[in-house]
């Protein structure tokens, strides 16, 4: 090993810089650096020299309260000691999906700008210190209070405060370290980026959009309405001097499994149907996505009689089930919303939780994690809730106001 850097020592916030390395040479003060650049989850977008391992300089890119700054000198971020969380509920930004995750950011050269997908969210972190919620061998062990982070949640929503997710477009000038333009897009959870010599940079959105935008300014120059939500990045070619740009449509990952609907998301109306897509200048071909109709919910059975359940229940769920089916049972579609469960999937929640009747289908079983009685109660917590689902459908509209 020649050298080695890390981005988060002593990491307590899921910061992880799997996200992918672009090598390039860039002038700096006037010397030519040959230099390695990324924008892992921390919200921190760092130069380094590739032939040393030194910190040339990092910056915020995204809000960020974790760090109150770099320390160039040690190459060390600033850690901010009053977020520590282990006794007190703490709001973290950005959230362990981080400022950018893995979708591919790209650089262009021409106009010395690197395009990042970017999120703005914050998240709430609280250690848990129940007792029985220790580390579970094949479990889902965060060290996390999600009971009272979940309770949080609710509480916020309740109040009408909605926690902000933002997903962005962003140029970034890495020498400067500084934002060079930015477009806010209407979904959180978006695609990769590819920019091209003809001062072009390429984005698929989760809302089913694939587009183009200036590189040099973030003009928007075209957009093509695939409907099936993109998370992957783009890829160009050319074959007997024709250019194609390829990119494969679908929508998943972390945020679109635990992050709970989004509403301009593609998936609400069609189905999430993998394909690739490829285009050129003056194609003719055209894309048809298939309507997802859900209809209206059908009346679920009635809710348990014992309350109590149902609490037990919220805390079993958010420890074993929030992170596929959502956060207070809100599920962005991409896995099954709990809620709107045929009778005879709530008839047969043992047989499904601890027998795996639905393994071949993705669901496995939890027998080594729940047991009969943990299973009842969350039963018990998802008919509470589709039951205030299903009347909340079904109130007729609220008479118009009286002039």
């Amino acid at each position: 090993m020649v050298w080695h850097y890390q981005t988060t020592p002593g990491d307590t916030w899921d910061y992880t810089a799997t996200q992918h390395l672009i090598l390039t040479d860039l002038e700096i003060d006037g010397q030519m650096r040959q230099v390695i650049m990324q924008a892992p989850k921390n919200g921190f977008f760092y130069v380094i020299d590739r032939k040393t391992g030194k910190l040339i300089s990092a910056n915020a890119y995204v809000p960020m309260n974790w760090a109150t700054g770099m320390d160039l000198l040690t190459g060390r971020p600033i850690e901010n000691k009053a977020l520590n969380y282990r006794d007190k509920m703490q709001v973290v930004w950005p959230s362990p999906i981080g400022g950018h995750n893995w979708q591919p950011m790209s650089y262009n050269p021409q106009t010395k700008l690197v395009y990042i997908p970017v999120q703005e969210q914050a998240q709430a972190f609280l250690v848990d210190k129940r007792p029985g919620n220790d580390i579970k061998p094949g479990g889902w062990n965060t060290g996390l209070d999600f009971n009272a982070l979940g309770k949080a949640l609710a509480s916020e929503l309740a109040a009408g405060r909605i926690p902000v997710s933002k997903g962005f477009l962003l140029a970034w000038d890495p020498v400067n370290q500084k934002q060079a333009w930015r477009i806010e897009h209407p979904t959180f959870w978006n695609g990769g980026t590819l920019t091209t010599a003809g001062n072009l940079v390429f984005q698929g959105l989760a809302d089913g959009t694939f587009n183009a935008f200036k590189a040099d300014t973030g003009e928007k120059v075209w957009s093509y309405p695939t409907n099936v939500g993109i998370i992957a990045a783009p890829v160009t070619y050319a074959i007997d001097g024709e250019q194609y740009v390829m990119i494969a449509l679908g929508w998943g990952g972390a945020s679109a499994v635990a992050g709970g609907p989004e509403p301009n998301a593609a998936i609400n109306t069609y189905y999430n149907s993998g394909t690739v897509a490829v285009f050129k200048l003056d194609g003719k071909g055209k894309l048809e996505a298939q309507k997802n109709d859900r209809g209206p919910m059908k009346a679920p059975p009635p809710e348990m009689s014992d309350a109590k359940l149902a609490e037990k229940g919220f805390a079993a769920y958010h420890r074993h089930c929030a992170i596929c089916h959502g956060f207070l049972t809100l599920s962005s579609g991409l896995l099954p919303d709990l809620r709107m469960s045929a009778t005879e999937t709530f008839d047969d929640y043992e047989g499904i939780v601890l027998g795996g009747k639905l393994k071949d289908r993705g669901m496995a079983s939890f027998a080594d994690l729940l047991n009969a009685e943990d299973v009842k109660t969350i039963k018990a917590y998802v008919l509470r809730e589709a039951n205030a689902a299903y009347k909340a459908a079904s109130a007729p509209p609220a008479a118009p106001a009286k002039p």
